[in-house]
């Protein structure tokens, strides 16, 4: 999921050809970025999602803030999704305190604002404590870790007054990343079984893993973008699968794109905060 940021090239450094201690030494600096993006004091933050076939692409984008603690992170997000005729919008929002997440949901006016079925402002909508660990949304920039026997080869580029990391991962990669796929839907099959969750649910997730297995995996390419700060405020993953069957009942096997971007759109400023307002 690449997506290129734009700006001058003022300088390219290929490892195509160099020994493995440049790709060492790019690993490294990307695992600092990472570091210092972890010693920030708060910041503000979205989270694209897109997936890309033949047919068009679909793209979510979640915005939100994050507060460092001494126990870890307090983060909040939200995401709006427009209705088939783009009347009617629901929202979803998570806000993580002292390591527990709240969610709260439901149907939103034009300005974002949880209405009830007669279109009703609701004032006081309910956080309730979710029933699952969702996961901090910024986990893959604060947690990087570059395994150099999983890379073919890292190019680094000067852009404007940012440096980014092309990193190309091996074969290996890919396989490792489509049976970490597999296996965590197979363990979310187990956890709604727990659960006794209705059937079609579960059939769902069971069709899914079927659909799972027959992906090729033909690419997987990560850029990290580091400001002048040094700190890591840019993660995009892109990954290329080919369809051995269709998603859908009504569609043909394709090939596939999904992008996921991170970005850290400023951090340290002294305004933002995680409201815990009306929070149980």
């Amino acid at each position: 999921m690449l997506k290129i940021v734009g700006g001058i090239v003022i300088a390219t450094f290929s490892l195509a050809a160099c020994e493995n201690a440049d790709t060492a030494q790019y690993a490294e600096e990307v695992e600092e970025a990472s570091e210092e993006l972890s010693e920030v004091d708060n910041g503000r933050f979205s989270v694209t999602t897109s997936v890309e076939r033949d047919e068009g692409a679909v793209e979510t984008e979640t915005e939100g803030v994050f507060v460092m603690t001494d126990e870890g992170m307090d983060w909040q997000s939200s995401v709006v999704m427009e209705g088939p005729d783009s009347d009617v919008s629901t929202k979803t929002e998570l806000s993580s305190v002292d390591s527990t997440t709240y969610e709260r949901f439901g149907r939103v006016d034009e300005e974002g604002r949880y209405i009830d079925q007669d279109g009703e402002v609701v004032n006081d909508a309910e956080w309730v404590k979710a029933e699952k660990d969702f996961g901090s949304p910024l986990e893959p920039l604060l947690d990087i870790d570059l395994d150099e026997s999983m890379i073919d080869d890292i190019t680094k580029e000067e852009r404007d007054a940012t440096v980014v990391y092309t990193v190309n991962y091996s074969e290996a990669f890919l396989e490792q990343q489509k049976e970490e796929n597999l296996s965590e839907l197979e363990d979310e099959v187990e956890r709604l079984q727990d659960l006794n969750a209705i059937e079609q649910i579960i059939q769902s997730v069971e069709h899914n893993i079927a659909y799972q297995e027959g992906l090729s995996y033909e690419g997987i390419v990560l850029e990290s973008v580091v400001d002048n700060e040094g700190v890591l405020v840019q993660y995009t993953l892109e990954t290329e699968v080919q369809e051995s069957v269709a998603i859908q009942p009504d569609s043909e096997p394709g090939r596939m794109t999904t992008t996921n971007k991170i970005v850290i759109n400023d951090y340290d400023d002294p305004g933002i905060e995680v409201m815990l307002d009306e929070m149980e």
